[in-house]
């Protein structure tokens, strides 16, 4: 990020922020909402903002200001998307591939 790292690093909160509040909205009220949020939607904001700022660096490019904040808006939200299903649904995918990867040898 170079000179940008502190603008990094505030996106970087920001993600963790608002994947924390989309996890708190999408689990239903309880007493066990808020421990869901930060188990969950804290680390898969950062895993997305950590994969949107490759994407964003080596991929999306235009000269229309609109079409590029668009262009990153649903990229970012897709990213998102799809790192929040891997924690809600996946499970302990990192235990899976491991255990997998000994079955083969």
């Amino acid at each position: 990020m170079g000179k940008h790292f502190y603008k990094g690093l505030l996106f970087l909160i920001c993600s963790a922020l608002f994947s924390f509040i989309v996890w708190f909205f999408l689990y239903p009220a309880g007493w066990l909402s808020p421990v869901v949020a930060v188990w969950g939607g804290i680390p898969s904001g950062v895993i997305a903002g950590l994969l949107f700022l490759l994407l964003n660096f080596e991929f999306i490019k235009d000269e229309n200001r609109y079409r590029l904040f668009f262009k990153r808006l649903i990229s970012y939200l897709v990213i998102l998307g799809i790192v929040s299903f891997l924690f809600d649904k996946g499970g302990d995918w990192i235990f899976d591939i491991s255990e997998y990867l000994k079955s083969r040898k």
